[in-house]
């Protein structure tokens, strides 16, 4: 990979801490509502930056971060491809694995809809719905196109639309719709 870019004026520009992220392969980056920019490499884990700071995050079990996502209480959700789904709070990780109920280790997708449900789509082990501390599994079976996730996005009607390996679906009204492209 080429690493970090921003778009600065009308091109784009090497971000200048580089050399500290040890990686050029970037895998997701997301803004948080309070400026800080977390960083998810394809092998050198998470960093957090902060103004001028760049630091490492420790703890999370895989050095592959796959999905980043704040959910309206301002938590921070971590989606790796070994180690499941983190949820950092004020500084503190909490792990999701297949151990607690999760469908899957590798984490591709993570949105939260306008009920506060939390959706994790997953790499082979489908969708998982997190709600009330417990994990809803939903997969092919189930009208899903693929168990293997690329993207999720709720529209402002409601309906979760959801890329997968295997084309798109969308949820609405508790129905999996499936859509060739």
């Amino acid at each position: 990979g080429g690493g970090l870019n921003r778009l600065q004026g009308d091109r784009f520009v090497p971000f200048h801490q580089q050399r500290e992220l040890r990686s050029r392969s970037i895998s997701a980056v997301y803004e948080d509502t309070e400026g800080t920019v977390w960083i998810g490499t394809g092998g050198n884990g998470l960093y957090r930056l902060q103004g001028d700071k760049l630091s490492n995050v420790g703890g999370l079990g895989s050095q592959k971060v796959r999905a980043l996502y704040q959910d309206s209480k301002g938590v921070m959700w971590i989606g790796t491809e070994e180690a499941g789904l983190a949820r950092w709070e004020q500084g503190k990780l909490t792990h999701y694995t297949k151990q607690e109920g999760l469908s899957n280790n590798d984490v591709r997708a993570i949105h939260e809809d306008k009920h506060g449900n939390l959706w994790i789509g997953t790499g082979g082990g489908g969708l998982n719905r997190f709600a009330d501390g417990k994990f809803e599994v939903f997969q092919t079976p189930n009208g899903l196109p693929s168990d293997y996730f690329r993207a999720l996005w709720e529209d402002r009607d409601g309906v979760l639309w959801i890329g997968t390996g295997g084309g798109l679906s969308r949820l609405k009204d508790g129905q999996f719709d499936r859509y060739t492209i």
